[in-house]
């Protein structure tokens, strides 16, 4: 049929699912055959004329004609929760980001089960909305998923209250050291209720990766084991996602403790240098020739990469996928991040917020996150359930000696862009750590790190 011939027209909906189709060809597998754009037309307008022929048929029969309600909607930067229970006066706002509801919702429901003092929970579709919310008193308390002043969504940490009065409730002996979110001055401002931190993710059914701790030179042993394998030149042995993160868990400063202004430890060199050994031996890619393109979760899912470094939310879970802690430097500490609740300052059921936090970290709030999120539970002895026995021991190791980072609170997103930018060139070119550590100084001196 020729295209100028008269043919059914398709609904704005339907449109959206083929446009989509067409422009997001490129997910589908190689292997796959996208029918053609005038058979997926075709099919589309007929599945519509189908639905439009039984509707109108039903109607002739019951004689009833559906008309569509007119549905208006109001503009808010949050909506109720999902069991669909409104605010009630006097209750206790938890704000919270819709990918947190099938952790949380069932710990806010047990806790109003057996409270008085009830908890209602605003979700937002983004944690981006904190920066809007936090101007306007609508939650008394928030679960923060990234740190807020390293977004700079507020100044410093004087929006919310200052949490230290309220430890002497808490037996920290239960908890790893990284139980409390503190500031450069001391303050404590916020309790965080896990622990976060790159961990590597091993393809088993290309390698057998042993479940023990690596130190960097083991790790470097490994990755060229699996090279020499080297499945005919198509299966990378080593991908990490972002440089940041992975000096972060390797135990490497950028901030001086004192002064927070941008002095990189001397083991940057060592990182460097560990890197550009793994790009020029062919054990792994630099981060920008993957990840703008999300091209390293094709590859890795496409079984093409042996270990892949994730943050620890995102990890993939199934019996084809080991998970490792990240290898740190010697003499250097672990580092962990968190997932942490603070108070608003001028929220006046602060006392309220406080008994569902002690109840959050509580071992029955531990236990029921523990069974849906990707996160170690900041209460020592209780294992989520995404991590195997063995593959949970080291993991315990590895935050009984981890440590809060000032980096994590005042090295912000520009500030980490600027050093991944500049550590991926370096990589890429013929340059020293002179020239590097030259191209950062003239960045950070034109761009303040940290504002305290």
């Amino acid at each position: 049929m020729p295209d100028n011939k008269k043919r059914n027209p398709l609904s704005p909906r339907l449109e959206r699912i083929y446009s989509f189709l067409c422009e997001e060809n490129d997910l589908l597998p190689s292997h796959a055959v996208l029918p053609s754009i005038r058979k997926i037309k075709r099919r589309f307008a007929v599945g519509q004329a189908n639905a439009t022929a039984i509707s109108e048929r039903l109607a002739r029969r019951y004689g009833v004609t559906r008309q569509p309600k007119k549905r208006t909607r109001k503009a808010t930067f949050f909506s109720s929760s999902p069991s669909g229970s409104a605010v009630r006066s006097g209750e206790t706002v938890l704000w919270l980001t819709n990918e947190s509801a099938p952790v949380w919702t069932p710990i806010v429901n047990e806790y109003n089960a057996m409270h008085k003092n009830r908890i209602s929970v605003h979700y937002s579709p983004v944690f981006l909305d904190l920066q809007y919310l936090l101007h306007s008193p609508c939650f008394d308390f928030c679960l923060n998923l990234c740190n807020p002043v390293m977004l700079r969504f507020v100044k410093d940490t004087s929006s919310f209250l200052d949490l230290t009065p309220m430890l002497t409730e808490i037996d920290t002996t239960r908890y790893y050291p990284a139980l409390t979110v503190q500031d450069h001055s001391g303050r404590t401002w916020g309790i965080a209720v896990n622990q976060i931190t790159s961990a590597l993710c091993c393809n088993q059914l290309l390698f057998k990766t042993p479940v023990r701790k690596y130190n960097w030179d083991e790790f470097l042993e490994l990755l060229q084991e699996i090279r020499r394998k080297n499945y005919d030149g198509k299966i990378w042995p080593f991908l990490c996602s972002h440089y940041c993160e992975s000096l972060f868990a390797m135990g490497i400063r950028l901030l001086d403790p004192d002064t927070l202004h941008f002095v990189p430890a001397p083991a940057l060199k060592s990182a460097l240098h560990f890197f550009k050994t793994l790009v020029d031996s062919g054990l792994t890619l630099p981060v920008s020739e993957v990840y703008p393109n999300r091209e390293d979760l094709r590859l890795f899912y496409g079984n093409r990469i042996a270990i892949k470094e994730f943050n620890m939310p995102l990890l993939p879970v199934g019996r084809n996928y080991g998970i490792l802690p990240l290898p740190t430097l010697p003499g250097h500490p672990n580092v962990a991040n968190y997932e942490f609740f603070s108070i608003r300052s001028d929220s006046t059921k602060s006392r309220h917020a406080w008994d569902f936090i002690q109840f959050a970290i509580s071992a029955k709030g531990q236990r029921m996150m523990a069974l849906s999120s990707r996160t170690v539970p900041v209460m020592r002895g209780i294992a989520p359930a995404f991590l195997r026995k063995n593959e949970f021991r080291l993991f315990a190791d590895y935050f009984e000696n981890a440590v809060h980072i000032p980096e994590h609170t005042y090295f912000s997103v520009a500030d980490r862009n600027i050093l991944e930018s500049a550590f991926d060139r370096c990589l890429r070119s013929s340059g020293g750590y002179t020239e590097f550590l030259t191209e950062l100084e003239k960045s950070f001196c034109l761009q303040d790190v940290a504002e305290v």
